[in-house]
C-alpha cells in the first residue's frame, strides 16, 4: 500500500514538473507593455500609428531579440525610436532606424527595461494603374494578420525562447463596404455579376457608373437591350483586362533583363 502511495506520489510529481515546463516553454521571454498610444485592432489603409513600447522582464537565457511590424516609415518620423536602449546592444550607440526588422545582441549584464517609440503608417494595399486610357484599381487580396509589433527572443544558439508577443491588425477600406452595400442593392441578377466582373478586374470606375445606372433606375430603356450593351461591355473589359495584363508581364521582362545586363 505504501508502495503504491509513492508510486502515486512520484507520478503526480512528474506530472507537475512536465506542466511546468510546458508553461515555462509557452511564456513570453519577455514583458512587453504598450505604455503609450494603445493601437488599434482595425486601420484604414495608410494610416498613421503611433505608439510606445516598454520591453522587460528579460529571461536569463536571452541572447539576441528581434523586433517585427508590417508598418511602413513615415517621412515626419523615424519607424523605430529607441528612446531607452535598456539591456540592448546598440551598435555604435544608434537609436533610430527604419527597417522593418531589427536584431539586437543582449547585455549581459543589464536588465533595465527598453522604451521604444514607434512611429509607422498601416501599408496601402490599392494600386491604381492608368492604361490605355482606363483607370484600374488593383488590391492586395491579403487584409488581415497585419503586425503593429512582433518582439520574439532567441538563445546564443539562435533557438528562439518563449513564444513571441504579437500585436495584429486588419486593414479596412470604407469604400469596399459601400461597394458591397451598394451591390446588395441592385435587384437585376445579370447586371449586378456584370458589376462584379468589372470591379474584379479593376475597372471600378465602369463599375460604380452601373451602379448608379441601377439607382437611377431610367425609364424607357429595354431590358433585353441594356442586358446586351453590358455582356458587350464586360467583354470589351476582359480583352483590355489581358491587354493590360500581356503588357505588365512584357514591361517586367524589360526591367529583369536591363537589370541583368
Amino acid at each position: 500500500m505504501a508502495h503504491s502511495k509513492s508510486g502515486s506520489l512520484k507520478l503526480l510529481f512528474l506530472i507537475l514538473v512536465t506542466l511546468s515546463c510546458l508553461v515555462v516553454g509557452n511564456a513570453a521571454a519577455t514583458d512587453v507593455i504598450v505604455v503609450e498610444g494603445m493601437p488599434n485592432s482595425l486601420h484604414p489603409e495608410g494610416d498613421v500609428v503611433d505608439f510606445t513600447l516598454k520591453i522587460g522582464g528579460l529571461q536569463p537565457q536571452v541572447s539576441k531579440i528581434e523586433f517585427e511590424t508590417d508598418l511602413q516609415p513615415c517621412n515626419e518620423s523615424p519607424l523605430w525610436n529607441i528612446t531607452e536602449p535598456g539591456f540592448l546592444k546598440l551598435p555604435e550607440g544608434e537609436t533610430i532606424y527604419n527597417n522593418q526588422t531589427l536584431n539586437f545582441d543582449i547585455l549581459e549584464d543589464s536588465s533595465t527595461p527598453v522604451i521604444i517609440h514607434v512611429v509607422g503608417k498601416a501599408p496601402q494595399i490599392t494600386e491604381v494603374i492608368q492604361a490605355h486610357g482606363l483607370v484600374i484599381t488593383t488590391r492586395d487580396p491579403r487584409k488581415t494578420g497585419y503586425t503593429h509589433y512582433r518582439v520574439q527572443s532567441f538563445d546564443k544558439d539562435g533557438f528562439v525562447v518563449g513564444k513571441a508577443d504579437t500585436k495584429v491588425f486588419n486593414i479596412e477600406i470604407p469604400e469596399e463596404a459601400s461597394y458591397s452595400d451598394r451591390l446588395n442593392a441592385v435587384p437585376d441578377q445579370l447586371l449586378r455579376d456584370i458589376i462584379i466582373d468589372l470591379h474584379d478586374k479593376g475597372l471600378t470606375f465602369e463599375a460604380n457608373l452601373l451602379l448608379d445606372y441601377s439607382e437611377a433606375k431610367p425609364l424607357g430603356v429595354s431590358p433585353l437591350l441594356v442586358g446586351i450593351g453590358l455582356v458587350i461591355v464586360a467583354g470589351v473589359a476582359l480583352l483590355i483586362g489581358l491587354r493590360i495584363g500581356y503588357a505588365r508581364g512584357y514591361n517586367a521582362s524589360v526591367r529583369e533583363n536591363e537589370y541583368k545586363h
